[in-house]
């Protein structure tokens, strides 16, 4: 087994003059790059691939270019790399939410007009920035003008398991809360008012966001995205034979 060239860091007191760690190169070098796997802790050889590359082993999203030159409309398709878990919400008026049923349909798609919810710009929070400010600062961020218009999934994926316990702050181990996700290869496509919202949107969605590829900067799903669930790529789309909305994408 080779370990993909990935660099995996975290922050340590008193290690190096810029306090980090390659976790992934002290576990594959140590005891002759035996590591044991799986649930039964089987050994295996493994071997690190010292020819690092500059960006994460995963495709590129588009990132413009998305005006269909046949009806003049900025098309976006967005496919999922990893599965992707929407919950169902609940109103609660107190805070301004809206009830949404999740499953196939992302949170940030309104459920019934299947306008985007998502905002325009850096959305993400910022070191150090507390949620008020943070949550204040996304409000007045610019909505993008893109529509939800089609979308293909396929079966659901039960995503479920076992905790045990830690003897601290969880006494009794149990079965986790059982979970429907979107499987990887599900593909949505959006209309966009403009190129710019189009680009904007595509930055929004691909993984890489707007950067080389060497971060992940967008996970898209609800739950678990520090998982790694809700990771896609944007490319373009056409209608067959028709520029009628209606009619299925490709």
């Amino acid at each position: 087994m080779a370990a993909a060239g990935i660099r995996s860091t975290a922050k340590f007191d008193g290690l190096d003059a810029g306090g980090c760690n390659d976790l992934v190169a002290a576990l594959l070098t140590g005891d002759g790059g035996q590591i044991l796997v799986g649930g039964q802790q089987r050994v295996c050889s493994a071997m690190l691939d010292s020819s690092i590359r500059d960006r994460l082993p995963l495709p590129f999203g588009k990132s413009e270019g998305f005006q269909d030159a046949a009806s003049a409309r900025h098309l976006v398709k967005w496919v999922l790399l990893t599965p992707a878990i929407w919950p169902q919400i609940e109103a609660d008026p107190r805070k301004a939410i809206t009830a949404h049923h999740g499953g196939w349909l992302p949170n940030w798609i309104h459920p019934e007009s299947g306008e985007v919810l998502l905002k325009s710009g850096d959305s993400a929070r910022a070191r150090g920035e507390g949620r008020t400010e943070w949550r204040q600062r996304v409000r007045l961020l610019s909505p993008l003008s893109a529509k939800l218009v089609a979308a293909i999934t396929g079966k659901p994926l039960t995503i479920t398991g076992w905790v045990l316990p830690n003897g601290t702050d969880r006494s009794e181990g149990g079965a986790k809360s059982t979970h429907l996700a979107v499987p990887a290869g599900a593909v949505y496509y959006f209309e966009c008012d403009s190129a710019e919202c189009a680009q904007a949107l595509a930055q929004a969605l691909n993984w890489h966001g707007d950067s080389v590829g060497t971060i992940i900067k967008n996970r898209r799903s609800t739950l678990m995205g520090e998982k790694g669930f809700g990771l896609g790529v944007c490319g373009t789309w056409q209608f067959h034979g028709s520029t009628t909305t209606g009619h299925s994408g490709t």
